[in-house]
This record gives C-alpha cells, structure tokens and sequence, in this order.
C-alpha cells in the first residue's frame, strides 16, 4: 500500500483474489477492491473486468501478478500508464508478450538456482520506480475487526490459558508459540508419521509452552486427525474459519513456527518473531526473497528425505530439525526456560 501512502488523494482500486480479499477488506487506503478469481481467468471474464476499469477512466495500473492474463486486463482496459515485471532473457517469450502490453517494464531474473538479489517487499516495490518514486519500504500492517480480537478472546478463555503468553527472557509464565501447518510439511518425501513426530518432539522438549496449531479449510481433512491423534493438553487446535479470526490468534502469541507459506508475512505484518522453515531445495533463492520482512526472524532448513527412507532415518531428520528449531528460538527470544 506504498502507492496509496504516497497519494493520499488517489482513488486506488486493488484487483485481488478471493484468497487475497480478506488481508485488503479493512484497509482504508483502498477505494474499492474488485474480486476476480484466477481459476476462471478465461477471455470472456477477462474482457468482462477489463470493460469494467475502461468505464471507470483509470490513468494508472500496476502489476503485481506476473500472469499474461492478469496483463492483458489493463491492456484490454484501455488504461494509458501499465506498469509490471518482465523477466527478461530467463522466459524469452513471455518477455516478449510483455512488451506488448505494457508501457513500462521493469526487468527481474527469476532463476532458482541463484540468489534474487533482494526481498520480495524490495522487488515490488521497484515497480513504483517508473513513477520516480524510489522508496525502502514500511513494516507490512494488517488492519483487524474488533469482532475477530473478541472472538480470539473468548478462544483462549476457553481453553484456560491462566495468564501464558507474552514470555520474556526474565519471567517464568509459559510461552504461547503458534504452528501453522500447510501443506508444504508434507512435501520433498515428509509424511504424516514424520510431521506428528516433530510436533510431539517439539513438546517434549519445551515443557514451559502452550503450541497452538492453526490450519485453515484446505488443512481440515488431514489436520484435524493429526491433532486429535497427540495427547497433550498443551497442544490446542485452532481452526481459524476466516483470515480475521486466525490473524487474531497469532497477536496472543509469543512467536510462530511455520513453513515458508502466507503465514510468515501476516506474522510480520502483526510484528510477531516468526521461525520460518524452508525446503531444501532453492534454499538460499527463497529465503532471500520470502524471508519474514522486518520483524525478529530465524530461518531453519529442512531436509529432504527419500520416500523410501528407513524409519530411523526419518527419525533423525525430525530429530535434527526440532534441535535446531529449538536453538532458533532460544537465540532470538533470549529464553533459558521453555
């Protein structure tokens, strides 16, 4: 919302998605926000949206999606200033179809092998270069319904939290750490016998925290089940229902453990410390550029593992991470007693 800020005067409508809308519905820099599903992204939708913005007369369109459909729209709308990435000689041809729909380029190299050479927050914020705006960029914010916090509440009310959360290195109440899970820990050969095994492992080896496990409607068929499986009462499941009640959580908290997914950058957007977990593979690329943005953060790997794989070497892969885990948030929150 770096161009909203800048012009306080502006009408600044945000396209987003169904998945994107909740993260922009209460924030007073946008107008308006237009809904368009990417899964129905076909030319009759297109047209449709872009005959919309063409009636409303807009001077000026950013890209923040790099789809050739997403392209197309302001091209299709008529709107004179279209500004967006191109990723230059690394994909020829869409570099090419770029060209032709937008007025301003500004060139990236997406190769995964090698480091991008800034944050995701930097890179588009590069896109407001063409206006001759140059800027380093704010801490995310996200703004939270009153209804949502109230809900969070009563939530942990329920569930007898008895003054846990908000641990400092100095005091002995028990710290409130938030898991998210996603689908990405059971990805490069991690399985449901190895994910239950690190959030066990996790609790037996803090035994002065409360672990909130959050997921959302498209965890709920496996999730639920995992967690109903460890019997611990420190482990409290948490399914958020909406983007507001789940957001609300995580400001109770001390700190979240989640794999590199949205998680990490609405924590960073609440100003919680965040352990962020990255696959192997494209190790130093993605936290270059996904890393938690301007918050205390700690990056930990986590290795592949063949399918085939012994238990016992599946073990110890869980085992080595839980450790590191562990050292991670001991170094950065400065806690002796977890």
């Amino acid at each position: 919302m770096e161009l909203a800020a800048f012009f306080n005067n502006a009408e600044v409508t945000v396209v987003t998605s169904p998945r994107g809308f909740p993260a922009l519905e209460h924030n007073k820099l946008v107008s308006e926000n237009i809904i368009f599903d990417p899964s129905g992204a076909n030319l009759s939708a297109i047209r449709k949206l872009s005959g919309n913005l063409k009636r409303r007369g807009y001077s000026l369109s950013i890209n923040v999606s790099e789809k050739i459909w997403a392209y197309m729209i302001p091209f299709l709308a008529g709107i004179k200033m279209r500004i967006g990435f191109s990723p230059g000689y690394t994909q020829p041809v869409k570099a090419l179809i770029v060209r032709g729909l937008l007025t301003h380029e500004v060139k990236y190299l997406n190769i995964p092998s090698k480091a991008i050479g800034s944050h995701e927050v930097e890179r588009q914020l590069r896109l407001l270069e063409p206006l001759g705006i140059r800027t380093k960029g704010s801490p995310l914010s996200v703004a939270l319904r009153s209804e949502d916090l109230e809900w969070a509440r009563h939530f942990l009310k329920e569930h007898s939290f008895n003054g846990a959360g908000r641990k400092s290195a100095d005091n002995d109440s028990k710290a409130v750490i938030a898991l998210h899970l996603s689908q990405k820990w059971l990805l490069e050969g991690w399985d449901m016998y190895m994910l239950s095994l690190f959030i066990t492992s996790l609790l037996s080896m803090m035994k002065n925290v409360i672990l909130i496990a959050t997921y959302s409607d498209a965890e709920m068929p496996w999730a639920k089940s995992l967690l109903d499986e460890i019997a611990d009462t420190r482990l409290i499941a948490c399914h958020g229902e909406t983007f507001g009640k789940w957001a609300s959580i995580l400001t109770s908290t001390d700190l979240l453990i989640t794999m590199d997914t949205s998680a990490s950058h609405l924590a960073s957007a609440l100003q919680l410390p965040v352990i962020d977990i990255f696959h192997e593979r494209y190790y130093v690329h993605c936290t270059e550029r996904w890393h938690p943005w301007r918050v205390p953060y700690r990056l930990v790997e986590k290795r592949s593992i063949a399918a085939e794989a012994a238990g016992s070497q599946k073990r110890k892969a869980v085992e080595d991470m839980v450790k590191e885990v562990i050292h991670q948030i001991r170094d950065m929150m400065k806690w002796e007693n977890i």
